[in-house]
């Protein structure tokens, strides 16, 4: 489908979602009760010309924010867990059932499937908030603009610290620095394309969350025209062949990097924005909200995926559940939003982009170094989850400030504000907030 430009068609399609517009900018959130708040720690304030913050004054979704902080943190104390050896402890019994509280850090790999849902409803919240003159050419540059520039400098920064490394290998404490091997131009394209995640294993989300940008106007396609049921439903059909496929087609995987597979968490994430937008959550769903988190937890603890093994009910079902039921809470219960926003993971969360793209270098380097001392278990797990994972947060604010920030200041030259006047009041409902 060809992008819309400015055209009669582009206006006239997203008409459909114009809403009150009260700009949005995907990382930085409201708190339920939508009450504005000041820039926080960490944080360039409203960033213009990404998503939908070329309107009028943004608010802030600080319990959305706190989540994506959550999901980081959970995501780099899950791969020191595993570096660590998977330390098992403190170990005892609850009900006749062995719990080990170590083993909690393995389900930090759940925040992969919750920064999907909170991606679905972060794209599709500001579409409810857009200009009639967005059209999706500009949609494609900003998004563009806001991933690719850091992902560049991140992957230029380990090249390049692999090439150092090879002329100028280290000792340190004992410690020989790793062998470092050549740069292959084939995995240099397939990186700068983001065909495959070369280098760095973290990549391959941002991989599937490429293909999931190029998917994204078709979804809003089918949610204009058959409404957001029949678009979670052709999701969930999606996903099913897109699994199959997956299992009979290498080819397959390496072109669409499992897109398919996860559509029911992007498009969850969309109903969810479209509830919020509306301010129509059903009402016996969020009264059952923090109860379906906790049947999810269960879920996940006696029959999803573990250390020691794949489970009976799939990882994407398990994970999936937690997740949507988890940014629901955060959305409307005032209990799950207070822990939501509090500031630890709020001003991670700021940052959680540039933590993603840098820990999993750091990490495995460690543990080629590490892995010289012959560290006890006990040792290991504190090396990593007390030092390594705090190490990783502060060159990932490090890399934030120095590199992403300044790109988002950025883009405000890049992409000019929409002027108010042009902006015109929701077709569902409501008036265009001053």
């Amino acid at each position: 489908m060809p992008p819309y430009s400015h055209d009669s068609a582009g206006r006239a399609f997203f008409a459909r979602f114009d809403r009150p517009n009260t700009a949005l900018y995907c990382r930085l959130l409201v708190s339920q009760s939508h009450e504005r708040t000041q820039p926080h720690w960490g944080d360039p304030g409203p960033v213009p010309g990404i998503d939908a913050a070329d309107t009028v004054p943004s608010t802030h979704f600080a319990a959305v924010d706190g989540l994506r902080g959550i999901a980081c943190l959970g995501v780099v104390a899950h791969h020191c867990y595993l570096h660590a050896g998977r330390y098992q402890w403190p170990s005892f019994e609850v009900l006749g059932h062995p719990v080990v509280l170590s083993r909690l850090l393995f389900y930090g790999n759940a925040g992969v499937e919750l920064f999907f849902v909170i991606s679905g409803f972060c794209l599709a919240f500001p579409l409810l908030q857009r200009s009639k003159k967005e059209g999706w050419k500009r949609w494609f540059l900003k998004r563009a603009y806001r991933i690719l520039p850091p992902y560049y400098a991140s992957a230029l920064l380990f090249w390049g610290m692999n090439g150092l490394l090879r002329i100028h290998p280290f000792r340190l404490f004992g410690m020989t620095s790793p062998p470092a091997g050549p740069v292959e131009l084939k995995g240099v394209l397939a990186c700068f394309t983001l065909l495959n995640a070369y280098f760095n294993p973290s990549y391959w989300t941002l991989v599937l969350e490429a293909r999931w940008y190029l998917i994204f106007p078709l979804l809003i396609w089918l949610w204009a025209r058959a409404g957001a049921t029949m678009l979670f439903a052709a999701c969930v059909f999606a996903s099913a062949v897109g699994f199959w496929l997956s299992t009979v087609s290498p080819k397959f995987v390496f072109l669409t990097a499992n897109v398919l597979l996860y559509l029911p968490l992007f498009a969850s994430g969309m109903l969810l924005a479209r509830w919020t937008a509306k301010r129509e959550t059903p009402r016996w769903l969020v009264r059952a909200a923090p109860w379906g988190l906790a049947a999810s937890v269960l879920l996940v603890a006696f029959g999803g995926p573990s250390d020691s093994g794949d489970g009976p009910v799939p990882r994407l079902v398990a994970y999936g559940m937690v997740a949507f039921f988890w940014l629901l809470s955060a959305l409307n219960s005032p209990r799950f939003s207070s822990f939501a926003r509090l500031p630890v993971f709020v001003r991670v969360g700021a940052f959680s982009y540039s933590l993603y793209l840098i820990h999993e270098p750091i990490v495995h380097l460690a543990f080629t170094l590490f892995g010289q001392l012959h560290l006890t278990p006990p040792q290991s797990f504190l090396v990593y989850e007390c030092g390594v994972l705090p190490f990783c947060v502060g060159v990932g604010y490090l890399f934030f400030r120095l590199v992403e920030r300044p790109l988002l200041r950025r883009a405000g030259r890049i992409f000019k504000r929409t002027p108010v006047s042009s902006l015109r009041p929701s077709l569902l409902g409501g008036t265009a907030n001053r």
